[in-house]
């Protein structure tokens, strides 16, 4: 809402929006790792709760968890470039991998983040999105886009649009910067220099 806006980035820092303000926020664990210069890539908020992703200087990656003001950490094998919760926010989806140039894909589930198989040999994700549990998608390096159907995941296809000139189709080498979903299942990936569409198309 435009009452709970959220700005993040390096050495840890974020920044809140209530409305009519700016403010720093103090998001350090309740107990566990201080994550000190931590770069935070990412953010959620759903449930009342707010979610960020974060990588490390070892190459591994957290998500921090903030509830009530009080902040957790989940740890996660590699970094986190993007997250995405449902509206409920008992589902929060995560990609990244930069940090290693390994693909990284996991679902937080009861607190625990739990690797998923992206199907995918390198290179990483960069983007995450989705409507629901059931429906997911991530994108990355190398053209790759992944869809779960709330059990797995699996290569997307993209299909060109009617009339799409040559040079405005997708090509399996670019890198994905962005995905996202709208709720007339309408979706689409950034790439360097143009956008791609496929789904339902508004009439």
């Amino acid at each position: 809402s435009a009452k709970e806006v959220w700005a993040v980035g390096k050495d840890k820092a974020a920044w809140h929006f209530d409305g009519t303000v700016w403010t720093a926020q103090d998001v350090s664990p309740t107990d566990g790792p201080s994550l000190d210069g931590a770069e935070l890539s990412s953010v959620a908020v759903a449930g009342g709760e707010v979610w960020l992703g974060a990588t490390l200087g070892n190459g591994t990656g957290a998500v921090l968890h903030g509830k009530d003001k009080a902040w957790t950490v989940l740890p996660t094998d590699q970094g986190v470039a993007a997250l995405w919760a449902s509206a409920d926010g008992k589902t929060v989806a995560l990609a990244g991998g930069q940090s290693t140039n390994k693909p990284f894909l996991a679902l937080v589930e009861g607190g625990v983040v739990k690797s998923q198989d992206a199907k995918l040999a390198g290179g990483y994700l960069t983007s995450i999105g989705g409507l629901s549990a059931n429906q997911i998608w991530a994108a990355g390096t190398g053209g790759s886009l992944r869809a779960f159907d709330g059990k797995q995941w699996s290569y997307e296809t993209i299909q060109h649009l009617p009339g799409t000139p040559i040079d405005k189709q997708f090509k399996a080498t670019e890198t994905l910067w962005g995905v996202a979903v709208t709720a007339g299942d309408e979706r689409a990936v950034l790439a360097v220099d143009k956008i791609y569409r496929w789904g339902q198309q508004p009439q």
